[in-house]
């Protein structure tokens, strides 16, 4: 059942694209690793259990991202699903996603080049300084190339998932089976609320491999939400 439920079905995408996430996030935390080799001083143990943790947090922002497009995907109706508008729909929205990824995890590594740490209250400062922030960053980086990698790396693999796509575009769930994938996919962000603390990754004496162990945008929302920074730390 399961096998039908996601493997040849209109939720083949957002399997699809959690490959997609966390792979991209665990080679972001292989680079962040590697930039910051020099400074991390931990056993191999405990380099390989922040990445464990950083896949749960992974897990948890995809979690809370899918929402909207589960809820999407349960309600419309299999005539609409088939149809080649909706195809086209659901293909330009996939290439759109992508490239947002892409461009949070550029912007995740140059915010990481400057404090060290993933995102954080300061990341939600910088929102808040907009034009101060984006005047930095283009004295800083060379933008149109940088732009331009995204774009192109964006288009590349979207090619190369437009045809996995195509292949499990087949069939049609029926409404029973489409209430089921839903409420597995939604248990998801409501363990996460109850289960998850932030306070998990704070797991080793040393700082940049607590750091590994989080997601970017999980701690942006954290921080977004409870409103507070280590101010000792960076201040």
């Amino acid at each position: 059942m399961r096998l039908a439920l996601f493997s040849k079905s209109r939720f083949s995408i957002l399997g699809l694209f959690l490959l997609i996430n966390l792979v991209t996030f665990a080679l972001l935390r292989i680079a962040l690793l590697a930039k910051q080799w020099a400074d991390i001083d931990t056993p191999f143990y405990q380099i390989a259990f922040a990445f464990i943790l950083g896949a749960i947090h992974d897990l948890a922002f995809y979690s809370y991202l899918l929402i909207p497009f589960t809820l999407y995907l349960l309600i419309i109706p299999n005539r609409w699903y088939q149809s080649k508008p909706h195809k086209w729909f659901v293909f330009s929205g996939f290439l759109l996603n992508l490239y947002a990824l892409f461009f949070l995890i550029l912007s995740e590594w140059t915010f990481w080049d400057e404090f060290g740490v993933r995102f954080n209250f300061i990341a939600v400062e910088y929102l808040i300084y907009t034009n101060e922030v984006i005047g930095n960053i283009r004295e800083s980086y060379n933008m149109p190339l940088l732009f331009g990698g995204v774009g192109a790396a964006t288009v590349l693999l979207w090619l190369l998932a437009m045809r996995a796509l195509r292949k499990h575009w087949v069939g049609s769930l029926s409404r029973t089976h489409r209430a089921v994938a839903v409420l597995v996919l939604l248990v998801l962000p409501v363990l996460s609320v109850y289960v998850l603390d932030d306070r998990y990754k704070e797991f080793s004496s040393d700082a940049q491999a607590n750091e590994l162990a989080g997601n970017g945008y999980y701690d942006f929302w954290h921080a977004f939400w409870a409103n507070e920074i280590d101010y000792e730390r960076y201040y």
